[in-house]
This record gives structure tokens, C-alpha cells and sequence, in this order.
């Protein structure tokens, strides 16, 4: 079984595949321009993607390949064995970039796949990529990164090997939406470690990453279909600060409905 794409006899591998896009991009160009900001935009953008390309890029080159196109972001990692180590790179490393990026403020949803893939330097190929980019396209809508039905199947395998399911990592690493679609819980890279200090570090991101939420539905309180967008994202906020910071209220976005959208996988 191939570990790697070969740049000499391009072939299609069994993948995990990843396609990621920022929310409103073009819209952000189109505005930034009329008001001769769009270097400043540019300049923004180029700055956060350098910061935090070490975190999605592969370390070796049998871990995967990278494909950037200003805001498109592909990553595929061919499965190896079981492929629980790929996928949990995959979460991993894109709940961390994904947390980032919002910091910055580029809010990202994205979709994530398992089939044929192939990529080199110049070609990113195969059916996984195009139901990774679908998924984005038609199915997350909100800033979410969300898993395809044979990427939740092979969730549920590798959740099978522990014997209390609740302790699996995969249970932090993703949660399920009232719409019954998997997604990747990326404020759980707000935690370096669980221990106290890895907790006031969290509080601090978490902190930031309610101010950056309130800030957007403030931007775009007048467009209701971009505000529920935002407001998607203060619930799924308030919901983690439940689950992690329940004795700090400061944390919480006021005005939202927490209506118990999300829960755990199972």
C-alpha cells in the first residue's frame, strides 16, 4: 500500500481529503477595493496564511501533499492501514488552523472526504476532492468543516476500538449539529494542555474568539443571511464555554438562543 502520491507516476490513492474556503471572501475583496483597502486586505490575508501554514503542513513528504489558492485550501493525506492516524491529523491540525485564522478574522468552512486522490507540485486530482469541495459548497454553510457520510463511517470504526466510546479522542475532536452533520469542534485547539495553566491559555483564546463573534454579528447585523451565519458560530461558542469554562459567564456571547443544537458523537 502506497504511503505517498508519486510525482513520476501519477496515480490515484484511498485519501483523506480536506477542502477548506474563507466565508465572504469575495466579498471582502470587492468591499476592501471600493474603499482602497484592498492592499491592506491582501497584506492581512498573506500575513495569517504564512503565521499558520506550519500547522496544516505536511512534515514529511509521505504525510500528504498542500494546495493553496488565496482562500482555497486542499490538503490530502493518502490512508495507510486504517487511516485513524490520517484522519486525526486531519482534525487536529485543521482545528488549529481553522481557530487561527478566525483570530485573524477570516472565518473558513470546508468539507472533508475519503476517496481517490492525487496530488503534486502543480495537480490536485480525484473524486474525494470534488465531494470535499460539494460539501463545502453546498452542506456546511456555516463556518464549519464538515465530514462526509463514508468519513463519519470510518469515525464510528476507529471510535469501536475503545472500550468506552466517550474516551476516544475523536468525541473532542468532532461534534454532531442538529441538522445530523458531523463537524470538526475546532475550539478544542484553544488547549495546549488540560491542566491549569493550559486552561487560562484557553480562556485568553476563547476570550478573543468572543470578541471576534460579536464584532462579525455587529458587522453584519443588517444581512440576515450572513448574520445567521455568525450567530451560528455564537451558539456553537457558548455551547463549548458550557461544556469547558461553565463557572465563567464572561465567556458566553449574550442575546444568542442556546437551544442545545450540538452534542456529542456516538
Amino acid at each position: 500500500m502506497k504511503e505517498t502520491y508519486d510525482l513520476h507516476n501519477p496515480e490515484m490513492l484511498n485519501s483523506a481529503v480536506c477542502f477548506i474556503d474563507i466565508l465572504g471572501f469575495s466579498s471582502m475583496i470587492e468591499q476592501s477595493c471600493k474603499n482602497n483597502s484592498g492592499n491592506q486586505l491582501l497584506n492581512k490575508l498573506c500575513t495569517s496564511i504564512n503565521d499558520n501554514i506550519n500547522l496544516i503542513n505536511p512534515r514529511t513528504k509521505y504525510s500528504g501533499s498542500i494546495k493553496i489558492f488565496t482562500d482555497n485550501i486542499v490538503i490530502g493525506k493518502p490512508i495507510f492501514e486504517d487511516g485513524e492516524s490520517e484522519l486525526g491529523s486531519i482534525f487536529l491540525s485543521f482545528s488549529a488552523y481553522q481557530l487561527s485564522l478566525i483570530l485573524d478574522g477570516f472565518f473558513v468552512r470546508g468539507g472533508i472526504s475519503i476517496g481517490d486522490y492525487y496530488a503534486n507540485e502543480h495537480v490536485s486530482f480525484g473524486p474525494a476532492l470534488l465531494e470535499a469541495h460539494n460539501i463545502e459548497n453546498c452542506i456546511a454553510k456555516t463556518p464549519r468543516i464538515v465530514l462526509s457520510k463514508e468519513t463519519k463511517k470510518l469515525v464510528k470504526h476507529h471510535i469501536s476500538y475503545y472500550s468506552n466510546p466517550m474516551h476516544a479522542p475523536q468525541v473532542s475532536n468532532i461534534f454532531e449539529d442538529v441538522d445530523g452533520e458531523w463537524f470538526v469542534n475546532y475550539l478544542e485547539a484553544a488547549f495546549q494542555d488540560r491542566d491549569s495553566a493550559g486552561y487560562l491559555h484557553a480562556q485568553k483564546i476563547m476570550e478573543q474568539h468572543r470578541d471576534m463573534v460579536i464584532n462579525k454579528i455587529s458587522q453584519c447585523k443588517n444581512d440576515q443571511k450572513v448574520l445567521n451565519k455568525y450567530e451560528w458560530v455564537a451558539q456553537y461558542h457558548n455551547h463549548f464555554c458550557k461544556l469547558n469554562f461553565s463557572q465563567n459567564r464572561n465567556l458566553q456571547i449574550q442575546g444568542v438562543n442556546n437551544s442545545g443544537r450540538f452534542k456529542f458523537i456516538s
